[in-house]
């Protein structure tokens, strides 16, 4: 790496098509992907770009100059620096790879520019491997070497609070930890609302991330919790991620995630052999789900997980400030449409077995998109806690009739 004063320069070699590196510089979905939390772009001259991270640095900027698939400029102002810069990026591509040519520039003097030099260097540095990881393998380093925790989460709101005697209305309230990981075996349980960890404050999710980004499978952090109106500080080591091996082909994948749908239903139906629909109405209280209305919810996740499917796919995904909540009415709403056990369990089966399906018949060509394919295969091969939490609900509601 060669500096002047004011230019700071970075080259990665990545084994990739040159327009997929491209988007992968451009887009905001695939950007998120290898380099930041949250992205946004416009990529046009005079086009937005907006970037943030979960530890709270974020930028703003707008495109310059962009040629598809050689070249762009924008321009760079993040959060405590002391002026604006630019970053300009030209890709060149021979023998198969593609050559990353990266440059900062705008540095200005004094000790304020020396601590920004310093983030810049590791900043890019990590960022660029990462890429070049993402894009040749479809690994995410970040993902990879981040710890797990091995918790799941609920609804947390200022009425929940007060109905299970919590004197906090911020917090991630936790929904069943994963049995054999660190929050179960540091003691957490379901109900249970994080407030804190590593000695920082825990609000939402990001929060949560941000405190075990540093962190390494093996390190002990404290956590802080209420457990009702009990506050405790408990100390977890953080789990190894042990990661699946990814299917080469989206019917390999679909085959592979089918089983656990008809255990999912046969499970389900099961459990639903001999209730009445009565008691499948009860509710255990105000604003608590009954057996219906958690039947309810698992229709909305699978639909709303087909909608995830169509936005991966497409490189257009949404962000949100923050977790809004499953809203009560939509439930309701959802159980009176339907209204009989019967027919919501079929509708349930229909839209685990239309998931199947549609994963199976994605575009042949999609695992080229290594980063966007291993990460939605990840996810889609994850142990399915939501449901066995909510598989515990649908019980203790019906136990409570």
């Amino acid at each position: 790496m060669e500096n002047d004063p004011g230019t700071m320069r970075f080259e990665q070699s990545v084994l990739a098509p040159i327009e997929q590196v491209f988007k992968a510089l451009s887009n905001g979905t695939v950007l998120r992907e290898w380099f930041c939390d949250y992205a946004t772009t416009d990529p046009r001259p005079g086009g937005r770009i907006y970037l943030a991270w979960n530890e709270g640095y974020y930028m703003a900027g707008h495109f310059k100059e962009i040629e598809a698939p050689f070249r762009m400029i924008f321009s760079w102002y993040g959060k405590g620096e002391p002026g604006v810069t630019e970053v300009g990026i030209e890709l060149s591509a021979a023998d198969g790879k593609v050559m990353v040519h990266l440059e900062q520039s705008g540095l200005g003097d004094g000790p304020e520019w020396d601590a920004m030099r310093s983030e810049v260097n590791k900043g890019w540095g990590e960022s660029l491997q990462n890429l070049a990881s993402t894009l040749e393998t479809g690994e995410d380093l970040r993902f990879v070497s981040r710890p797990m925790l091995g918790i799941t989460f609920s609804d947390f709101s200022p009425e929940l609070a007060a109905k299970h005697g919590i004197p906090v209305s911020q917090g991630l309230r936790l929904d069943e930890p994963v049995p054999g990981l660190g929050a179960a075996k540091a003691g957490l349980r379901s109900g249970d609302v994080i407030v804190g960890m590593d000695n920082r404050p825990i609000v939402d999710f990001a929060s949560l991330v941000a405190a075990i980004q540093p962190h390494k499978a093996g390190d002990r952090i404290d956590v802080t919790i209420y457990r009702g109106m009990e506050k405790l500080t408990l100390w977890m080591e953080l789990s190894r991620r042990v990661l699946p091996e990814i299917p080469a082909t989206p019917q390999a994948l679909a085959d592979q995630i089918r089983p656990v749908y008809l255990e999912q239903d046969q499970e389900l139906r099961a459990l639903f052999a001999n209730v009445d629909e009565t008691s499948a109405h009860h509710s255990p209280g105000t604003e608590e789900w009954s057996a219906f209305e958690v039947l309810a919810h698992l229709i909305h996740t699978e639909r709303g997980y087909q909608n995830f499917i169509q936005e991966v796919v497409g490189s257009q995904e949404p962000q949100y400030d923050d977790f809004g909540g499953n809203l009560h009415a939509r439930n309701r709403a959802t159980v009176q449409s339907y209204g009989s056990l019967a027919a919501m369990l079929d509708e349930l089966q229909r839209a685990g077995s239309e998931t199947v399906l549609l994963i199976g018949g994605l575009p042949a060509d999609f695992p080229m998109r290594k980063s966007t394919y291993w990460r939605f295969a990840l996810s889609a091969l994850q142990a399915p806690y939501h449901f066995r939490a909510h598989l515990e609900q649908i019980k203790s509601a019906l136990g409570s009739s």
